[in-house]
């Protein structure tokens, strides 16, 4: 999402731009009302020539049935626009919100393949909104090889229901290189049936190296405590 600047008194204000939903839903309605006045025009040229019908009375019934079409698929219009507005501003919040933690937010598909990044989760394992997009990127192949298959049987059971604990994982980059994070997720269901998982990486690198400073210091102590004469 873009955000245009509008100078005013001296001073840059963002501009938010306006949720619209796409320009098909527009030209489906098109579509629908074009359809609905070509049969209605159909069936009043079939009366006017097969039942003796007169020009006058095809014309009135074309422009009544024409009124009704347009008042009926402007009101659909709008009722469907007002629907997908508020759901564009909904989702536009969630990637807002998502984009402001400092961990990584992802959906992904039944089979893994990832549908939503925020911007940390790009920034940490180096791949762009570019290639997201592409849908080429499986959340199984961001975990470390040595421990795909414990991550492949964790989404089976989260699947179906047995694993709600967070888990810890080696990570990999774009680049190769791994770092650990700690994952939390969570199935996603549509109409009682589980459509794919999302879910939030927290980054534990500090936490491993602080942890493995402590045990060479643990095992410093003991050795030095070893080595005294006294008990």
């Amino acid at each position: 999402m873009s955000l245009k600047r509008k100078k005013s008194a001296g001073t840059d204000s963002l501009i938010v731009p306006v949720a619209r939903p796409p320009l098909t839903i527009m030209l489906f309605f098109l579509l629908f009302f074009l359809l609905a006045e070509t049969a209605l025009i159909s069936i009043d040229l079939f009366y006017l020539f097969a039942q003796n019908g007169t020009v006058s009375g095809f014309l009135s019934d074309v422009a009544l049935e024409s009124v009704i079409i347009v008042g009926l698929t402007v009101l659909a219009y709008f009722a469907v626009r007002r629907i997908m507005v508020t759901v564009i501003r909904s989702e536009r919040r969630f990637r807002e919100l998502a984009d402001a933690l400092p961990q990584a937010v992802f959906e992904a598909g039944a089979d893994g393949r990832l549908v939503y990044g925020n911007k940390v989760a790009l920034d940490w394992f180096g791949y762009t909104e570019e290639e997201l997009a592409e849908g080429d990127l499986n959340a199984i192949d961001m975990v470390a090889p040595s421990e795909r298959g414990r991550a492949a049987a964790n989404l089976a059971k989260l699947f179906a229901g047995d694993l709600v604990v967070p888990r810890t994982y080696s990570t990999r980059r774009k680049d190769g290189s791994i770092f650990p994070v700690i994952l939390s997720s969570n199935p996603i269901k549509v109409q009682g049936r589980i459509v794919g998982f999302r879910g939030v990486l927290t980054d534990i690198s500090e936490q491993k190296r602080v942890e493995a400073v402590i045990r060479q210091s643990e095992k410093k102590y003991r050795e030095l405590a070893d080595s005294l004469p006294e008990g």
